[in-house]
This record gives structure tokens, C-alpha cells and sequence, in this order.
């Protein structure tokens, strides 16, 4: 059995603003403290892996904080689903492998703008680096391979790969941080 987590980071320095934005929306989330200006946070609604909780928490934090929040769900360590929120809104939206549940049978990974994703997090990123991460069909055993890959690209918290609300409740959080570190919302 692969790993399944969700998780989003948000591009925002001040945890309490973003636990206040949870707590009014009626989450129950863990965060990080803020690492480099980015906080993750790990939405326990999320772990039921649907596409549009995912969507629904991104909009409500990037609209809320205006800032870029990048979505994340790993499903069974065998597909990468991103989303990347502006302002409420979804700019972008990738799928590492759309054959995965037999709805498509495109081997190739759909969406995933590079561009879009370095202009958000990270303008000195290597464009062509983050392009290859999102690209490659075959080059990654597991999807947490492809996302440690972008994380590491962007510059992003490490404490996303491996990581979701369940794993933490289960005492498996993000070696970066020590569990009194994390703040608890709802």
C-alpha cells in the first residue's frame, strides 16, 4: 500500500493569520510554523482525497491570506495532483498520471504550468528544471519521488512530502519540526 496524504502550502509568514482564516471557516487543520515564508498546512477534511475539498480549502486560504496557495494530494504514492490557487481562484491544475483510474488513457501527466508555479513561489527557479519535474511520465517510481523533486525546485517546505493530517495524528509528521512545534486549529 502506497501513501496517501493531502496537504497545501501557502506562500504567508504568519501562522496566525492563517489558523484565524481556518478557525472562521470551521477547519480542522494542523500548521507548520513558518519556514523560509512558507507555512504548510495539513486540512483534515482534505484526507478524504476528493478533488473538490481540495479545491475549496485552496480558494478559501489563497482568497482569504491573498497570497498563492499550492493544493496537494499524493493518491496510493501512484499520482501527484496538484492545484495552484490566486485569489480564490484555481490558475492551474496537474495530474501526474490520468490513466491512473482508467477515465483516460493518457500515460502523459496533464496540466502542471511551470511557469505559473516558478512566477508564484519561486521567479528564480529553474523553469526548465520545474518543466522536466511535471513532464516526465516514467522517470519517478512514486509520486512523493515527483513531489520531493518540486518541492526541492521551487524551494518549497519539505514538511509537504510525506505528510498529511492522518499521518500526524498518527505521530508520523514532518521530521523538520518537532510535534510541540505544530499549531492545532479547530
Amino acid at each position: 500500500m502506497g501513501s496517501f496524504y493531502t496537504n497545501f502550502t501557502v506562500k504567508h509568514g504568519d501562522v496566525q493569520d492563517i489558523a484565524l482564516v481556518l478557525g472562521r471557516a470551521n477547519r480542522t487543520a494542523i500548521l507548520t510554523p513558518s519556514r523560509n515564508g512558507y507555512v504548510v498546512i495539513y486540512d483534515q477534511g482534505c484526507e478524504v482525497q476528493d478533488p473538490e475539498e481540495m479545491e475549496l480549502v485552496g480558494a478559501l486560504l489563497s482568497k482569504a491570506l491573498r497570497t498563492p496557495v499550492i493544493g496537494v494530494m499524493n493518491h496510493d504514492d501512484g499520482v501527484l495532483f496538484t492545484w495552484l490557487f490566486d485569489n480564490g481562484v484555481v490558475l492551474d491544475s496537474y495530474n501526474s498520471c490520468p490513466a491512473y483510474f482508467g477515465e483516460d488513457d493518457t500515460e502523459e501527466p496533464t496540466g502542471g504550468d511551470a511557469k505559473l508555479l516558478c512566477d508564484a513561489f519561486s521567479p528564480q527557479s529553474d523553469f526548465a528544471e520545474v518543466e522536466g519535474i511535471l513532464r516526465e511520465a516514467e522517470g519517478y517510481v512514486f509520486a512523493s519521488e515527483r513531489h520531493q523533486a518540486l518541492v526541492d525546485a521551487l524551494g518549497l517546505s519539505g514538511a509537504a512530502v510525506h505528510t498529511g493530517y492522518r499521518y500526524i495524528e498518527q505521530d508520523e509528521g514532518p521530521d523538520e519540526f518537532d510535534p510541540s512545534e505544530l499549531i492545532r486549529v479547530g
